[in-house]
C-alpha cells in the first residue's frame, strides 16, 4: 500500500507534466518491454494514448514494433489503448508492425496477427495501398495469409 501511495502521489505531481518532447514513464515501461509496470501506472492515471511530441507515437505505437513487446501490446489492448489511433504520419499500430520488419521477413507476426484481430475492416485497405512496398514474396504471402484468415 505504501509503494502504491508513493507512486500515486508521484504521477499526480509528474506524470501529467513530463515534458512533452521526451517520453514519459508509460513509453519507458513499454520500451522497457515491462507489461506489469504498464498495468501499473495505467492505474494509478497515465494516459495510455499520451504522444510525445517529437514522433507522436504512442506507447501502443513503440509496442507494436517489436515482437518482444507482445506482453505490452497485449497489456495496452486489454486497457482500452485505440487501436485504430494515427501518428502524425497518418501510421497506425498496425503500420508500425508492418514498417519494423526488414522486407525479407516478418518478424513481428504475433503483433500483426493481434492489431488485425482487434483492428477495423477499414486498416486493412492501408496495407493493400502499401503492398507494393512489399517487394519480397515472404513478407507479402504471410501477411496476406493472416488478413485472409482473418476477412474471409
Amino acid at each position: 500500500h505504501f509503494l502504491s501511495y508513493v507512486l500515486s502521489e508521484f504521477l499526480q505531481k509528474q506524470l501529467h507534466s513530463y515534458p512533452v518532447s521526451y517520453y514519459n514513464p508509460l513509453h519507458i515501461a513499454v520500451l522497457r518491454n515491462r507489461p506489469n509496470m504498464v498495468r501499473l501506472l495505467a492505474g494509478h492515471g497515465a494516459d495510455i494514448e499520451k504522444r510525445d511530441r517529437i514522433h507522436e507515437s504512442s506507447p501502443l505505437d513503440l509496442a507494436s514494433e517489436e515482437s518482444e513487446r507482445l506482453p505490452c501490446l497485449l497489456t495496452l489492448l486489454d486497457l482500452g489503448a485505440a487501436v485504430n489511433a494515427r501518428d502524425k504520419h497518418g501510421k497506425t499500430p498496425l503500420l508500425h508492425a508492418l514498417a519494423s520488419s526488414d522486407g525479407l521477413t516478418v518478424h513481428n507476426i504475433e503483433n500483426i496477427q493481434l492489431l488485425l484481430e482487434r483492428g477495423k475492416k477499414e486498416i486493412i485497405l492501408i496495407f493493400f495501398i502499401l503492398l507494393p512496398c512489399f517487394n519480397c514474396s515472404n513478407c507479402a504471402s504471410g501477411i496476406l495469409e493472416l488478413i485472409v484468415k482473418r476477412f474471409p
